[in-house]
């Protein structure tokens, strides 16, 4: 038990419940790397996490001590106890009951809560006398989960004090999050208790001899070893552009491939020639002599991914993501393909929006909406809605003369409909 940088006397367990009741934020060392805890009925408490995180809106995990208590906060299906009750232990987002007591800022605007069960001895102690707590990685925002001794420093500007142990975690694994719909489970982040377990691919005359490597996207990033048929996934890596998630990627690789046996001779990775992603790729491709690069476009992935989930040779694909680097070098959005795993043609796409101000206006999505209803209806129509924003003129100045890039992704779509009804002003 650790205050102020210092080792403390005591019942590491008994100062952890006092803490707790107390309102104070604790860094505590799981299996995968540091958590911070508070109080989940706690809005205090709870107000603090989101502030020194500086993660003001999305939703925080909660872990109760046992099936009993999770069901007093929210509705459990049969199916949902099951998966909460597995040796897998993931977030499970469920429905949230009228009164649930968890505070109303743990997730604010949701009426569903992420809710997991103790999956190690030390969380079964620290949460047997404890009231849910919020259990959620010990990060600033965007940053990666520290997971290593020399790293408690950085704890010290989120935590009041921090509980470790003397067990090293060898690598770093985000928490699991799933949800059921339509029956089935879905897995929204695929980590802890599934990652690297193998997913047998069910794709009729793939060659189950040869050996590949895909380096995955820029943001989210999972890499994939494919091996006998086999698609071997990291857990959740983090977003590229963060020189720390970079470099622990790039020194997880070949210790993954070493841990699987893995002698990859086609390196996989998207079109896009800047993406970190694209860059490791080649320099692997410099260091193993032998091995063919090869560029796969971002939506027809998505395409190959389902048809492989569910065994289809071809399919007609609705692929709505954020923006991908087009195989004509355009950006791609909501894409309409037809196609295999190893080849698709681009049947249609959604309309392109303006961007007023490039991506800057995907943070502000009333821009997009004011080019929109400008582009629609006329420039009379989009003063009369957004005409009262502070930059509305020069919003709409830059649309009226096309300085604007487009997107024709799905999501900006959703972005321009929201902020015509008047959903929110900006993106958090």
């Amino acid at each position: 038990w650790l205050e102020d940088g210092e080792a403390c006397a005591g019942d590491p367990i008994a100062r952890f419940q006092q803490a707790i009741v107390q309102g104070k934020l604790v860094a505590v060392r799981g299996v995968g790397g540091f958590h911070l805890a508070c109080d989940a009925t706690n809005a205090s408490a709870v107000s603090l996490v989101r502030e020194r995180k500086r993660r003001y809106e999305k939703p925080l995990a909660v872990m109760a001590r046992d099936l009993a208590a999770v069901e007093s906060l929210c509705e459990v299906s049969a199916q949902e106890q099951s998966e909460l009750l597995s040796p897998r232990k993931p977030i499970v987002l469920l429905t949230k009951r009228t009164g649930c007591a968890a505070a109303a800022n743990v997730a604010p605007g949701s009426g569903r809560l992420g809710v997991m069960l103790p999956y190690t001895p030390l969380h079964l102690l620290l949460s047997r006398d404890c009231p849910p707590l919020v259990l959620t990685s010990a990060n600033v925002s965007d940053a990666p989960m520290p997971y290593r001794e020399e790293q408690i420093p950085r704890l010290w500007v989120l935590a009041d004090a921090v509980l470790t142990h003397d067990r090293p975690i060898l690598r770093r694994m985000d928490d699991t999050v799933c949800e059921f719909a339509a029956g089935s489970r879905r897995l929204m982040r695929r980590a802890r208790g599934f990652a690297p377990e193998p997913v047998p691919l069910r794709v009729k005359g793939a060659d189950t001899a040869m050996q590949a490597l895909a380096f995955g996207a820029q943001l989210k990033n999972t890499f994939c070893l494919l091996k006998e048929g086999r698609a071997y996934l990291s857990g959740h890596m983090g977003d590229l552009d963060d020189a720390e998630v970079n470099a622990f990627c790039r020194a997880e690789i070949p210790a993954f491939l070493a841990l699987f046996g893995g002698e990859p001779r086609v390196l996989a990775h998207d079109l896009h020639p800047d993406y970190a992603a694209t860059r490791m790729a080649r320099s692997y491709a410099k260091e193993y002599s032998g091995t063919a690069l090869f560029g796969v476009q971002h939506h027809h992935a998505h395409l190959a991914s389902v048809l492989a989930e569910h065994g289809l040779a071809r399919a007609v694909g609705f692929v709505f993501d954020g923006a991908g680097y087009g195989s004509d070098g355009e950006s791609w959005g909501g894409e309409l393909l037809y196609g295999s795993a190893a080849e698709a043609q681009r049947l249609g796409r959604l309309r392109p929006l303006l961007l007023p101000g490039g991506d800057a206006a995907i943070r502000a999505p009333w821009k997009i909406g004011l080019a929109a209803v400008f582009e629609a209806c006329g420039e009379e129509a989009a003063r009369a809605r957004f005409g009262a924003y502070p930059e509305a003129e020069a919003v709409l100045g830059l649309t009226q003369r096309g300085m604007a890039a487009r997107s024709s992704g799905m999501g900006r779509l959703f972005d321009a409909v929201a902020a015509i009804a008047g959903l929110g002003k900006t993106v958090s």
